[in-house]
């Protein structure tokens, strides 16, 4: 009896185990397809969830922290009470920031002499050695200005429908 239960316990350590990893490799697949923009926790979820996963919120949360406290993973906190995004973290671009745009999601690399004159001078004056790497700057996009600019000429006043808002960076993240 005792190597049957031995037997069992391995079994189900195993399958728990390997569920584990399943939904890991879910979460890193969503991130690599989608390797050219951040995503929040609700996104991610969203797309696995239209793919036909029961991957749960909290699952998803959890394994994006993990990842990202094993820097395969960078993220991006918001304001307080709005999401994180998180993406694939760049191996490339050895000193290079990233402009993350708040309305599409879209990174674009940052790969400016002036990040590295910022850096310096944080470091001179201030003390603090800045990762340039993990560097993002947020704001909008060409293309999403562009396309603001022509919805504001249409609507005839401040552009803003009103309902969305744009997503802030800066804070904790809300589970």
């Amino acid at each position: 009896m005792g190597r049957q239960a031995a037997d069992t316990d391995r079994r189900q350590t195993h399958a728990h185990t390997t569920y584990k990893t399943e939904q890991r490799q879910l979460v890193a697949t969503c991130l690599e397809q989608n390797a050219d923009r951040y995503q929040t926790v609700d996104e991610i979820l969203g797309i696995l969830r239209s793919q036909g996963s029961n991957i749960g919120r909290t699952t998803v949360y959890r394994t994006l922290e993990r990842l990202s406290q094993e820097g395969q993973v960078t993220k991006v906190v918001g304001a307080p009470g709005t999401s994180a995004f998180y993406r694939l973290a760049t191996r490339d671009g050895q000193g290079q920031g990233q402009l993350l745009c708040l309305e599409c999601g879209r990174v674009f690399p940052l790969d400016c002499s002036m990040l590295a004159s910022f850096a310096d001078h944080v470091l001179e004056h201030h003390g603090f050695a800045i990762d340039q790497r993990q560097t993002v700057i947020c704001g909008v996009c060409e293309d999403c200005r562009r396309s603001e600019e022509e919805s504001s000429e249409g609507a005839g006043h401040d552009g803003h429908e009103g309902g969305g808002s744009p997503r802030v960076c800066g804070g904790d993240e809300t589970a």
